[in-house]
């Protein structure tokens, strides 16, 4: 397949017209399919840059003003094809940057095995097609996004670019561009609807540019020392990439090890506090496809996970620290794609969610690396649905946060707590918060799906929304409880089994704790989500996996195993709780809330699905082109003159 009629690699000296070129472009701004400013790629190829390995680093240390002349230059050759990609277009031509970005790393490739020094200005080049490639808005096409509105956002990044940080998760190798393309730009692509959205309501979107700022650095760092090590016969080195830096005590996280040698399968890990010569803790623990999971240490403190391979050894420090509490009315009223299915298909489907939309998971599979079964929990509650998560929106960092209670009998926390969902499989964004990770990907959970409020229900919502906040932000940092919605008084003659549907009195259930919070706070009751005694006792003594289950022995008070079935045929039998009369009308529902009824109760709306987005409102369209200082200037002649003076060891 040909690529542009006019090839970036031809242009590979930065002198003569293209620096005034791009002086031109900064200054008019043609409103073209720009993603990154054009002077923005030099600054993400310089944070790119300090982040490479120190051999790496030293070794383009004399290249860099070429290479980031070169990262901006292809915003003057005007090749937009090569720009981006629509995931979800059929048109044959949609992967044609994909194609062009692998005809220029093969040239790259062998161009710096054979030493060339020309070839900085073209790896700069290459480098602002990875850049446009991360940037959410270059990878779907959608009538809203109007070439206004995306001009419109690029300026709005560029104007805060001093806000942009990039927090390092560790380098990753990559074997060829395509594997980076089939991991990355997905996960990017799940940016560009919450982006649209956000931009059209007039919602800050920097939370989401922080995001694409992230993205666009690791992956220019990634991929330029992936043709740096392909290039040149090197030691074997070993790159480890973490997907948190912060985590709470004994908190799971994922950990990514490449190397430019084949690794086995099995790899030795070692914990040892940051700053002591302390004798590390070591075990061994097999990597599968290069992942693994890996549980922090108990206490807190600055801590060094050393990864130990057949290829070598790398270290990357850690830091384990208690929950803090921050401002929840901080959070950005930004969308969250949800990647869904139901029950009993194999099909997936894209859900949007707003703020306050809930979320139902089911379908747990079993852990083979942890002792218990995990899939036992979810056949205690009727139902393919066994946990509800409310998306609350995004901290300043672009995370999307949600709040649930806990959902399984096995967890040893049954609160209620906040949780950052993840993005996309695998996540590997830093999270500054240390919140827990609750993990709805498709190899966890089998089944997921939302419903929205309808709109005069959100219109409730958004008119008592700091009420809402404050209550949870008082239940959260209360440490609101978890409530089994049944008592029994102990007594084994007592074969009373009382259902418990209180609402939030005394603690709550995943499901119970929502509804009851929308019903008092906002005056929206959601019916149909009850399940009564009698179809609890017909689905424990006749559901194939749930009549068989053991009995968790913290909930069994007899002293040898028992099924939920053997407790109904000793003669113990679920009683009915009083009716619930909803508050919004005289209606009245008998027995206790479960997540497979909420999600299919006939108040809520059908889910929003996409690619489709709303269609941008006429007159809302900001005037362009926008009046440059002489500071924006100095920032281009800055980075066209800049000498590399940052040292860089081997």
């Amino acid at each position: 397949m040909s690529t542009a009629s006019v090839r970036p690699a031809e242009f590979s000296h930065p002198s003569g017209w293209l620096p005034f070129m791009l002086l031109f472009i900064a200054f008019t701004h043609i409103p073209i399919a720009h993603a990154w400013h054009t002077i923005q790629h030099g600054l993400i190829t310089e944070a790119a840059y300090q982040a490479l390995p120190g051999p790496v680093r030293l070794a383009f240390r004399p290249y860099l003003s070429r290479v980031k002349l070169g990262s901006m230059a292809p915003d003057a050759i005007q090749d937009w094809e090569n720009h981006e990609i629509d995931l979800h277009s059929s048109d044959a031509e949609a992967g044609r940057a994909l194609d062009h970005l692998q005809e220029l790393s093969e040239e790259l490739i062998l161009g710096l095995r054979n030493g060339e020094a020309s070839r900085a200005h073209a790896l700069g080049i290459f480098l602002h097609y990875v850049q446009d490639l991360s940037h959410p808005l270059h990878t779907d096409d959608d009538p809203s996004e109007t070439p206004p509105l995306h001009q419109a956002e690029e300026v709005s990044t560029w104007s805060r670019r001093a806000d942009l940080q990039f927090a390092d998760p560790g380098p990753r190798l990559w074997t060829d561009i395509q594997t980076w393309a089939n991991e990355r730009i997905p996960l990017t692509n799940r940016l560009h609807a919450p982006w649209i959205d956000a931009a059209i309501a007039g919602t800050d979107t920097l939370p989401l540019a922080q995001v694409s700022f992230q993205e666009a650095v690791a992956s220019t760092r990634d991929l330029w020392m992936s043709l740096w090590y392909q290039a040149k016969s090197r030691p074997s080195r070993v790159f480890t990439r973490v997907n948190r830096t912060l985590v709470q005590p004994d908190q799971e996280f994922q950990i990514t090890v490449t190397s430019n040698r084949a690794l086995d399968g099995e790899v030795d890990l070692s914990w040892r506090r940051d700053g002591r010569t302390n004798r590390p803790v070591r075990w061994s623990q097999t990597l599968d496809k290069g992942r693994a999971s890996i549980k922090a240490p108990s206490e807190e403190g600055k801590f060094l996970l050393g990864v130990h391979t057949n290829a070598g050894s790398a270290e990357i420090g850690i830091r384990v620290s208690t929950r803090a509490y921050f401002d929840l009315s901080e959070l950005s009223p930004i969308g969250y794609v949800l990647e869904a299915r139901w029950p009993g298909t194999s099909a997936s489907f894209r859900h949007f969610l707003a703020p306050w939309d809930m979320m139902a998971v089911g379908g747990a599979l079993d852990d083979p690396m942890t002792e218990a079964n995990e899939s036992n929990d979810s056949a205690f509650i009727p139902g393919p649905f066994t946990h509800i998560i409310t998306y609350l929106g995004r901290d300043r960092l672009g995370q999307p946060i949600a709040m649930e209670m806990t959902q399984r009998l096995t967890q040893t926390i049954h609160q209620l707590r906040l949780v950052r969902l993840p993005e996309g499989e695998p996540d590997e964004a830093p999270d500054r918060l240390g919140l827990p990770w609750v993990d709805i990907s498709m190899s966890d959970r089998t089944w997921h799906w939302s419903r929205p409020f309808h709109p005069w229900q959100r219109e409730r919502i958004e008119a008592v929304a700091p009420a809402l906040i404050a209550q949870l932000q008082d239940d959260w940092e209360g440490e609101f409880p978890y409530q089994l919605e049944f008592t029994w008084s102990g007594v084994f003659t007592d074969t009373n089994l009382w259902l418990v549907d209180d609402g939030r009195g005394g603690g709550a259930s995943c499901t119970d704790y929502w509804l009851s919070l929308f019903e008092d706070i906002a005056g929206i009751c959601i019916t149909g989500s009850r399940i009564p005694a009698a179809d609890l006792i017909d689905y424990f003594l006749n559901d194939p996996i749930a009549s068989n289950i053991d009995i968790p022995d913290d909930l069994n008070p007899f002293p040898f195993p028992l099924t939920t079935r053997d407790i109904l045929e000793l003669g113990y039998t679920p009683i009915d709780p009083p009716p619930h009369r909803f508050a919004c009308h005289d209606a009245a529902e008998v027995g206790v809330p479960i997540p497979s009824r909420l999600i299919l109760s006939p108040d809520l709306a059908t889910p929003t699905f996409l690619p489709n987005a709303p269609i941008l409102p006429l007159g809302t369209t900001p005037s362009f082109p926008p009046t440059w200082g002489f500071g924006f200037l100095g920032d281009l002649l800055g980075l066209l003159s800049d000498e590399e003076s940052a040292t860089a060891s081997p």
